[in-house]
């Protein structure tokens, strides 16, 4: 059987990547809302202008 602190430390591991996963979802929603990302910026600019 696990010790608690192994699972606390386990815990602690899985609570901090989450809560950086959903700051990084926030982030990307804040900018998708804002117009801030633009999923065809790399190939309007590489295109040529006409």
């Amino acid at each position: 059987m696990a010790d608690r602190t192994g699972l606390k430390l386990v815990g602690y591991v899985f609570g901090s990547m989450t809560v950086a996963v959903m700051m990084i979802a926030g982030v990307m929603v804040k900018s998708y809302a804002d117009n801030g990302y633009v999923p065809d910026a790399a190939v309007s600019i590489s295109a040529p202008a006409r």
